[in-house]
């Protein structure tokens, strides 16, 4: 038997050491048999058996064949503090943080500047997705009040991702079936609420006195100073977990002619969903786009990406205000919903996953359509350090 060196490709003693088991990385064991004529019988040094052994032990890797492989590579260089001759004097490659890797989205109360490394990509399994490191990175006491307390779900789990990278229906979707990028998103994110709860909360979280909406309202009305956009618009999903949880997504819009203008096509929908009479309309109407960014095979399988109306299969409740829309989703209520995202939240924690919201048009005077509103969450902790805060129901 014999130790032959192998550079970069499989040579037929590798594939047939593999096929034996035989365990190797830069060095391969082969049992090569010398044809009739004798020749090439002595073309490979030979070593010694303590010498195989000792390969084998270590994973059949050593820095010298490293060294050998590598030494005249453009891509692989090291620093000057590198203990092996071959690499002393190259100039290092400094890869980036994952924090600073594009995405298409805006992270949360950032810097709008980000690293235009796009084809930069890390190990999926070790890396947490367009996250920063942690809430101490954040500085929030420049942020409003309401987006403070109570305390939010943190802010390195969500992010607000483009409205402009979604396809809606285009203009003349009824005619050709073509679909266009949106515009920007309507309303923009404000916070993120993951909140424990014995049993769902119907009367919803709006309006519930001891959450963010209820308590800037008051504070409002104390001081005369408005806190609030002037239009906020609240999606509350019930999750059905290990135990209850509300995920409440708030969104904020300071123009509210932009839903009165009928004119609009944007304008024409939103102001029959909002402020119009109808319940069936905003179940036939209201629609979410999923998308999973990063996460595992079978869960972006089982997700999806095609926009489902909610309101077919889902029932959903609306608390209707002048300043402040709610939308509750009781996902718990539909097995076959019920199913997925008991399967997706499994894998929460090592997932990141978009939703879009956006109010469907289904004639030329509706379209093109424009995504309400977008969030990212990201790496979502349910059993440490997400969705922990508890809140009790109350009355309506």
């Amino acid at each position: 038997m014999e130790i032959s060196q192998v550079n970069g490709e499989f040579s037929e003693e590798r594939i047939q050491g593999r096929r034996n088991n035989t365990k190797f990385g830069l060095l391969s064991i082969s049992s090569r048999e010398s044809n009739s004529s004798g020749e090439g019988q002595n073309s490979t040094p030979t070593r010694s058996r303590q010498t195989q052994d000792r390969v084998l032990k270590a994973g059949a890797v050593s820095p010298s064949g490293v060294c050998i492989t590598r030494r005249d590579s453009p891509v692989i260089k090291t620093n000057e503090g590198s203990c092996h001759e071959l690499s002393k004097g190259r100039e290092a490659i400094v890869m980036p943080h994952p924090s600073t890797h594009s995405s298409n989205g805006v992270r949360a109360h950032s810097n709008d500047s980000t690293n235009k490394s796009s084809n930069f990509r890390l190990n999926r399994k070790s890396r947490p997705v367009d996250r920063v490191k942690s809430d101490s990175d954040v500085k929030l006491s420049h942020l409003p009040r309401y987006m403070r307390e109570p305390a939010t779900l943190r802010h390195s789990a969500w992010l607000e991702p483009s409205g402009k990278s979604y396809s809606v229906r285009g203009p003349d979707y009824m005619s050709d079936g073509l679909k266009v990028n949106s515009l920007p998103s309507v309303f923009r994110l404000l916070t993120v609420d993951i909140v424990k709860v014995e049993t769902p909360i119907m009367t919803g979280i709006c309006t519930h006195p001891g959450e963010r909406i209820q308590l800037a309202l008051a504070r409002e009305r104390a001081t005369g100073v408005q806190e609030l956009p002037n239009f906020v618009f609240c999606v509350n999903l019930i999750l059905p977990h290990t135990q209850n949880f509300h995920a409440a997504f708030y969104f904020g819009l300071e123009d509210i002619n932009l839903i009165h203008d009928t004119s609009a096509p944007f304008g024409k929908v939103a102001n029959r969903f909002f402020f119009g009479d109808s319940d069936e309309y905003r179940d036939e109407t209201f629609k979410l786009i999923p998308r999973i960014v990063d996460g595992n095979y079978l869960v972006k399988r089982a997700v999806g990406s095609k926009p489902a109306i909610l309101g077919n299969k889902i029932p959903q409740t609306y608390i209707q205000t002048g300043r402040f829309f709610e939308i509750i989703c009781n996902i718990a209520e539909d097995k076959v919903a019920s199913s997925i995202v008991k399967f997706t939240l499994g894998y929460a924690k090592t997932m990141s996953c978009d939703m879009a919201f956006v109010l469907e048009g289904n004639d030329s005077s509706e379209l093109p359509e424009q995504i309400l509103g977008a969030v990212r969450v990201i790496n979502v902790d349910f059993k440490k350090e997400d969705g922990q805060r508890e809140v009790e129901a109350h009355a309506f």
